[in-house]
């Protein structure tokens, strides 16, 4: 297991987590600590329990429209599909009546 320094909304936490997994716990540490931040500027010092609050629901609330926009664009994606699909069809179709065209010609010549 790997241990972590990291520092979130001025004070130093030590954090075990999974080999390998050290840079990404980094990462999302730095990203809390910047929307700590934000808050701390905004709203002037605040006590640990309410910064932590106020930081999880400012990241829960980003979390909520990623979530919305995941679920527009897979929404977009079905409805693109489903066009591709009946697009499709109708090509295959012609291709259909094209080729029992040419059967009949041939089966005449």
């Amino acid at each position: 297991m790997g241990m972590v320094d990291v520092q979130i909304n001025g004070r130093r936490h030590q954090l075990q987590c999974g080999d390998g997994e050290e840079s990404r716990l980094r990462r999302l540490a730095a990203y809390v600590d910047s929307c700590a931040s934000k808050l701390a500027q905004q709203h002037g010092q605040l006590s640990d329990a309410k910064a932590l609050l106020l930081t999880s629901l400012l990241i829960a609330d980003e979390l909520s429209d990623a979530y919305e926009e995941i679920k527009r664009l897979k929404a977009a994606l079905g409805e693109h599909s489903k066009r591709a699909e009946e697009e499709a069809a109708s090509a295959l179709d012609r291709v259909a009546v094209r080729l029992e065209q040419l059967a009949e010609a041939l089966e005449k010549a």
